[in-house]
């Protein structure tokens, strides 16, 4: 049983609870009419390029290691704007957590429970403000953002 939860977490949950956080980012992005948004999940050497639209999907194999989802707009988007972006994420990642709960209230299985778990975890981490290599969770951009004098409001 533990390796079919594993298996499950690592090519179902991990990669679609990833997109949908990254997708939070797109759709608040996309709302404040991005000219083109980027999401990216996986590490290692992409293997897979997706162009709809103003988007643009890339997949690379280690595609439950994360993800990232930037965008551009001329003029820039003001301080406002890039935090609503910003925390869209989380607030995406907890709206399906409480998602995944409701349906757990339903049908209760392992299954749906790591779901909401892993939702909650990504939300929770995200909104935490640290910086790891050239890497930054949400939290720590929303707190550059709100200590920041010299961006647009």
């Amino acid at each position: 049983m533990h390796a079919l939860l594993l298996f499950y977490l690592i090519v179902f949950v991990a990669p679609i609870s990833i997109l949908s956080h990254e997708f939070g980012h797109a759709i608040a992005a996309w709302f404040f009419r991005a000219e083109k948004v980027y999401i990216s999940i996986g590490a290692g050497t992409v293997k897979k390029i997706i162009n709809m639209g103003r988007f643009r999907f890339t997949i690379a194999p280690l595609f439950f290691a994360g993800g990232m989802a930037t965008s551009v707009r001329q003029p820039d988007y003001t301080r406002r704007e890039k935090l609503l972006i910003t925390a869209a994420g989380p607030l995406f990642s907890s709206l399906i957590a409480i998602i995944f709960w409701g349906i757990s209230q339903i049908a209760s299985s392992v299954f749906i429970q790591l779901f909401m778990w892993f939702n909650l975890w990504i939300a929770v981490v995200n909104l935490i403000p640290f910086q790891w290599n050239e890497k930054q969770t949400d939290g720590w951009m929303i707190l550059q953002l709100l200590l920041s004098s010299n961006i647009k409001k």
